[in-house]
């Protein structure tokens, strides 16, 4: 066993969730051979620990401190066999083993858990159901600390939104005044020691998965979706100036085909023996005798 001179301070580092004589993290406070950590799950237990620097906490661990006997746990819970939300305060039991101290009743859940000597909560109520006010309750003068084992007082018969812990209200202790005065290597109460608050599997402050936005899956390039379609070449059919040529350039002729070749291919259009189309054209001239009719063959 240590004495109060041999007590060593321990810290938790929120990043690792382990224990640590080197400064790193929240300060708990000293601790001697006797002391133990009080750990409190969101599962409606709670656990005592020696000082061991390789524990393992529980992933669902929510508050971890030094554990003062003498200090009242609140806890604000909901039982789904009655449909009621219950406040208790006890006093830990020591045990080595995780204690429940809400219903029993599967399905009930944890809606606060504080570990100060005077603490509030802020009641918002659900609107759809009533017009209350949200409400600020002394959880210090709402129920009187009882056994472990007790269900705990009803906290209102008005449909619940949300239940929240806010600052707690100043608490002094005459006693434990004194002793600090004594020991100014003491910054407080339980030797100076905090209380650290966690979220279930990850560390303080919390990050929260629902919230993490993912970044979108970048689009990709228009230029590589026009690079794997394939080129589709553009055939130009010349509008043809009269019936002849439109008939002669009924296919399309590709834009690349040279000004020769398309010579070429009309000269050898134009020798093929076809029906060639006849103009006629009436003049009415003395020189050719009136209405003479004169057939030019193209």
């Amino acid at each position: 066993m240590f004495s109060t001179l041999d007590a060593r301070k321990v810290w938790f580092d929120t990043a690792v969730r382990r224990l640590n004589y080197d400064e790193r993290g929240t300060y708990l406070g000293a601790f001697n051979g006797e002391d133990k950590i009080l750990t409190v799950m969101k599962s409606g237990h709670y656990k005592l620990t020696g000082i061991d620097l390789s524990t393992k906490f529980d992933d669902d661990m929510i508050r971890i401190e030094k554990w003062n006997p003498e200090k009242p746990i609140s806890a604000v819970y909901f039982d789904p066999e009655k449909e009621e939300h219950f406040v208790k305060r006890f006093l830990g039991e020591d045990s080595d083993k995780p204690v429940l101290f809400i219903s029993e009743t599967p399905g009930s859940v944890l809606d606060l858990i504080s570990l100060n000597w005077r603490p509030q909560a802020l009641i918002k109520f659900d609107k759809r159901s009533n017009d209350r006010e949200d409400e600020i309750i002394d959880l210090e003068e709402f129920i009187s600390v009882k056994g472990l084992k007790a269900q705990g007082n009803k906290l209102t018969k008005y449909k619940v939104k949300s239940i929240e812990e806010i600052d707690p209200l100043p608490y002094t202790d005459d006693a434990e005044s004194d002793k600090d005065d004594d020991n100014d290597d003491n910054d407080g109460g339980d030797d100076g020691g905090e209380s650290v608050t966690l979220t279930p599997n990850g560390g303080n402050p919390p990050k929260n998965p629902s919230s993490t936005t993912l970044a979108p899956t970048p689009a990709e390039p228009v230029e590589k979706k026009v690079a794997d379609k394939p080129v589709t070449k553009v055939l130009v059919t010349p509008e043809p100036s009269n019936p002849k040529q439109k008939e002669d350039n009924a296919s399309p002729v590709e834009e690349s085909a040279s000004s020769e070749e398309q010579k070429e291919e009309s000269s050898q259009e134009t020798e093929e023996p076809k029906s060639k189309p006849r103009i006629e054209i009436r003049k009415k001239d003395d020189s050719f005798g009136a209405g003479s009719q004169i057939t030019l063959e193209l």
